[in-house]
């Protein structure tokens, strides 16, 4: 008709999209033209290429991690010509990676520090857990908040496992479980002991950690500790005497592998059995 323009024409064009991962992004166009108008949405990869079925004014992609940055457009076309939009892109907020998470190993008493590092759509807030029962279930760990977890290692945390949740807008994402183990530890004390003089007197420890260990004994003498033994042997014995009793002993447990601790202190005590004099000798008159 007189006066009505045929030209085809681009009225609206595509939007980037930003969007969480897993949600759906549409683009949309609006286009007019002369008669039948058409439409074949293409995504770049290297070079323009066509989405196969994508040819109404709208497309929609759920959103995935190897959508990120993603460029489309869309080719419009009547019966007498087509015309290229402009370029959309499609941003994902995707929701966070947990990488580097390892189990790790040190000595009682001593920090241990689990420490990931994380992608994602920032902000990310962090929760860290703990489980005592193989992971069956987990509670939150006061405090723990930070992107990385630092304690102080104790006997029995050996047990238990932990892990991290991360979240931001997109989602949460929950790490796989992680120990912390002592790479040095005594597993049983020495203990107080009482001989009688002369006989042996024996203080043993038990320990467990990697490498060669090696055993310092040593015996507080004036106010100061001095080693008295030094072995691969995890016993310490001689011969008790009653100057000994009420020594103090400890061990110092060192490993080839690095580290050493010490044990706690087991005293002595020795007694002393009581001399028993026999009848002595008589001499008398007869009658």
């Amino acid at each position: 008709a007189a006066g009505v323009s045929t030209t085809l024409v681009i009225t609206t064009q595509p939007a980037s999209q930003t969007v969480n991962q897993d949600v759906t992004a549409t683009f949309n166009v609006v286009a007019s033209g002369s008669g039948t108008v058409t439409y074949q949405w293409q995504t770049f990869n290297g070079s323009w290429q066509n989405l196969a079925g994508s040819t109404s004014s709208s497309y929609g992609t759920v959103a995935t991690p190897g959508d990120q940055g993603r460029r489309l457009r869309v080719i419009v076309s009547d019966n007498t010509t087509s015309i290229t939009s402009n370029e959309a892109v499609l941003t994902v907020r995707l929701r966070p990676i947990i990488n580097g998470l390892s189990n790790q190993s040190g000595m009682v008493g001593e920090p241990i520090t689990f420490s990931p590092s994380y992608d994602g759509w920032t902000p990310i807030t962090y929760e860290w857990q703990v489980s005592t029962n193989s992971g069956s279930s987990w509670a939150a760990i006061p405090g723990a908040t930070s992107p990385t977890y630092t304690f102080t290692l104790q006997p029995g945390d050996e047990t238990k496992l932990f892990r991290v949740v991360a979240s931001n807008v997109a989602g949460s994402t929950t790490s796989l479980p992680v120990s912390a183990s002592a790479s040095l530890q005594i597993t049983t004390q020495p203990q107080n002991t009482t001989v009688v003089s002369g006989t042996t007197a024996t203080f043993s420890v038990v320990a467990t950690g990697s490498g060669t260990l090696n055993y310092a004994w040593q015996r507080f003498i004036s106010g100061s500790w001095s080693t008295v033994s030094t072995s691969t042997g995890s016993q310490f014995s001689f011969a008790a005497a009653p100057g000994d009793s009420g020594a103090s002993f400890r061990v110092i447990v060192a490993s080839s592998g690095g580290g050493s601790v010490t044990s706690n202190v087991a005293s002595l005590t020795v007694v002393q059995l009581p001399v028993i004099s026999g009848p002595a000798n008589q001499t008398v008159n007869d009658g």
